[in-house]
């Protein structure tokens, strides 16, 4: 057994006069052990929570929308048509479906001082949708068909801002007219609410509603067949963005821009991403709390021990096994309690991946934990970094005490 070795050891586990240091190293050891395994399940959730919401996203919505060039007339396609064959040619479309997509206030009652919200609101053919976008067949209440003057309602959009239920009747402002004699006046649609849908992403629920396109066309005083956006489903949407590329690359004639599906709500997975890292460097707090028990240790060792280390320096022992002894040491309590909070985190992703978690908004039944073996190994990586920064600091320390001094220390 190398020097080093055997002296760090005797450290950490004799059973002499050093019962207050073993005990420090103890609540390192626990330290960095529940800082790690917090670390480990708290990131698994976050990263359940995002791929959830990612998957949601994906299912319910378009990978890639098709969109008419800025300054289109009435932001409508002037020869949907080519489009529409153009995409039906092209390999990478799974498929596609046109639609009418505006933007309006809704009122349960026609009085401006209502409560009112200003929604996007969808003009589909729900069979040409279904195989794009999976929102149409999140009907909870009523069913998910509009037909002429009807509407389909998010269910929070529904309960929470307009107060109503299907049979009941909303009004859409669609737009400002302007009359005969030349003055402005809102253009006002009676539609009678047939079903509400419940997709688990509240964006979603509180502002879409959906119509079927010929009456999506009457209230906004568009032309027949206009066609404001193309929904597009491709094989792997995480290939969105370079399959959207290359569909504009093949199709330069058309004048068109492309929009991903992680481009329609950027505002939403940047603050998943933010909530991630800020989560992340709380949670390392823990950690460094065990890095300087680690310290504290180690600086006890190093008082405790100021003559053994002067003796051994007289005897020969260089800086350098100095300092190893120590860093030893310092090591030995963070791989002990990174392990620990290895089996600990797992051990918790384990159970709370069991747990119901009934968050009837998000749709979701139980806790969702995923588990990146890669953000574990990044954990287990800057745990270990700070751990041994920690031990260098005393080790460095001891190394540098004066064999004379150290010998005279009382």
């Amino acid at each position: 057994m190398r020097v080093e070795r055997l002296i760090s050891r005797r450290h950490l586990v004799s059973r002499e006069r050093l019962l207050r240091i073993r005990l420090t190293a103890l609540i390192g050891i626990i330290a960095i052990a529940i800082g790690v395994g917090a670390l480990i399940a708290v990131v698994a959730i976050l990263d359940g929570f995002d791929a959830s919401f990612h998957q949601k996203h994906m299912d319910l919505v378009a990978h890639v929308r098709v969109l008419p060039p800025d300054g289109a007339d009435d932001a409508i396609f002037a020869d949907p048509a080519t489009i529409a064959e153009a995409l039906a040619e092209d390999p990478r479309v799974v498929a596609f479906a046109p639609l009418v997509d505006r933007e309006c206030f809704l009122l349960p009652d026609r009085d401006l001082g209502a409560r009112r919200m200003g929604v996007r609101l969808l003009g589909v053919d729900p069979e040409e949708v279904r195989p794009v976008a999976s929102f149409v067949d999140e009907t909870r209440y009523g069913h998910g068909e509009p037909g002429p003057d009807e509407i389909v309602l998010g269910q929070l959009l529904a309960t929470q801002v307009l107060g109503v239920r299907p049979g009941d009747t909303v009004w859409a402002i669609t737009r400002l007219v302007v009359d005969a004699h030349g003055f402005p006046h809102v253009r006002w649609q009676p539609l009678r609410v047939v079903g509400l849908f419940v997709t688990g992403i509240p964006d979603l629920d509180m502002a879409t509603a959906y119509v079927n396109r010929e009456t999506a066309e009457r209230i906004f005083l568009l032309p027949e067949g206009a066609v404001s956006a193309f929904q597009l489903r491709i094989a792997d949407p995480y290939r969105a963005a370079t399959d959207a590329r290359a569909i504009a690359a093949a199709h330069p004639e058309l004048p068109v821009r492309l929009q991903t599906w992680d481009e329609t709500n950027p505002e939403f997975f940047q603050a998943l991403q933010l909530e991630k890292v800020g989560t992340f460097v709380m949670v390392l707090m823990i950690v460094l709390v065990g890095a300087f028990n680690i310290i504290g240790t180690l600086v006890m060792i190093v008082t405790e021990r100021t003559r053994e280390i002067g003796i051994l320096k007289t005897m020969g022992a260089s800086d350098r096994l100095i300092r190893r002894i120590f860093f030893r040491s310092g090591l030995v309590i963070g791989l002990i309690g990174a392990g620990l909070g290895l089996a600990l985190g797992l051990g918790l992703c384990a159970v709370l991946g069991r747990l119901e978690a009934p968050l009837d908004m998000y749709e979701i039944e139980r806790l969702p934990v995923l588990i990146h073996w890669g953000m574990v190994a990044l954990i287990m990586g800057v745990s270990l970094a700070i751990c041994v920064v920690a031990a260098l600091v005393p080790a460095m320390t001891a190394s540098r005490l004066d064999p004379v001094e150290a010998l005279r220390h009382e």
